[in-house]
This record gives structure tokens, sequence and C-alpha cells, in this order.
């Protein structure tokens, strides 16, 4: 007499490979939305670099010392604004080249920013009424994808104050 053996003897490993499939799909998941959200983090401050970099620039125009004495440097140069970005900016480290300040002529200026092809001076352009530019880029790298790299990019445009 011969005894068959039950259905579940011959299924006994594969809970095991059933278990691994979907735990692999689980984790190639979670790792990929940690990813995705970790360069929504990046761009974010990205962003919000940007922002405070030109607020920086906003209140140290040509006549930030007269009316703010404690502010400095007055001007500030794009050195001084590229340094307080990195400073600002925690979790990324931004490269010195991978932030532009600019200052340019504001044509709705009712005063204070020299009008375009006036003569200029180096901070002619940094008066009260004029416009500062600030543009950061980050490269961010996947963690999971190791060879994806994005581009990101932020600019903000402020009308100096002071």
């Amino acid at each position: 007499m011969t005894v068959k053996p039950r259905a579940t003897e011959h299924q006994r490993g594969q809970v095991l490979a059933e278990f691994v499939t979907a735990s692999m799909w689980f984790f190639m998941f979670l790792i990929s939305f940690i990813d995705a959200g970790r360069a929504m983090f990046a761009y974010d401050l990205i962003e919000n670099a940007a922002k405070v970099g030109a607020r920086y620039a906003i209140v140290r125009g040509t006549s930030c010392s007269d009316l703010t004495p404690h502010v400095t440097p007055c001007p500030a140069a794009g050195t001084d604004v590229t340094a307080y970005v990195q400073a600002q900016s925690p979790g990324i480290a931004i490269p010195s080249g991978n932030v532009t300040t600019s200052w340019t002529w504001n044509p709705n200026s009712a005063s204070g920013c020299p009008q375009l092809g006036s003569p200029v001076i180096p901070t002619s352009y940094q008066a009260p009424g004029c416009l500062v530019n600030v543009t950061v880029s980050y490269t961010f790298k996947f963690i999971w994808f190791s060879g994806l790299s994005v581009p990101m990019s932020s600019q903000a445009q402020m009308t100096i104050q002071q």
C-alpha cells in the first residue's frame, strides 16, 4: 500500500518564494519613493535658497549704510550673497559656482535706479529701485538609480529696498 503525499508537502517552499518576490517589489517601491521625496526636498531647498539670497541682497544696496548701520557688508557683492545662500541651505552642498547674482535696471522704477544708458559705475544698479536676480542651480543625484541625476535651478528677482 502506497501513501500519497498531501498537496501541502509539495508546496513547502512556495510561501518563501512568494514572500521574497513580493518583498523585493515592496522595497524597490519604498526606496524609489524615498528618493523622490529627497528630490522634492532638494528642489524646495534650491527654491528657498534663491529667495533667501535675493532677500539678503535687497536690504544691502548702496544706501543700506545710511538706514541700517548694523547691516554689513554694504553694498552686498555677489560673493557675499553666495556665502549667505550656502550658509542658509542645510542638507545640501551648493557649490560656489552654482549661485549667480546680478543687478539690473528696473524699467518700473520711479527713482533711485539709474536709467538705461546713463553712465554706469559698478554699484549703480545696486541702488534702491533696481532689480536683483539670484539664480541657484544644483544637480541632484539619486541613490537608487545611481547613474541618474537631475539638474535643478531656481531664480528669484526682487526690487532693492535700501
